[in-house]
């Protein structure tokens, strides 16, 4: 049940986005086991994804084109966009540039 609701959740955020923005529609593919997060940059030029595949990665929103992939669990953006921190489960966090 949990793996429909969290399908749902970045079904319907990829719907408004992409109804507000008329961003054309765009797959993203590379994760190897469920999404559980997703978060756009702030200046929406950027998708940051995180799966119980113990990865991290960055999209290019306009291409679906992956940027980088990190091996951590967890993450979240500045409030600037400019940072993205990273965290493995219980272990440690890390602070990494998006650029």
């Amino acid at each position: 049940m949990r793996h429909i609701f969290c399908i749902a959740i970045v079904w319907l955020l990829f719907v408004a986005t992409a109804q507000v923005a008329e961003v054309p529609f765009v797959e993203l593919k590379g994760h190897t086991d469920m999404v559980m997060s997703v978060a756009f940059s702030p200046d929406g030029k950027k998708i940051v994804t995180g799966s119980v595949d113990k990865t991290v990665r960055i999209w290019d929103v306009a291409t679906g084109k992956e940027l980088h992939k990190f091996d951590e669990q967890f993450f979240g953006f500045s409030s600037d966009g400019k940072r993205i921190i990273t965290a493995a489960r219980w272990s440690h966090a890390r602070i990494w540039d998006v650029e």
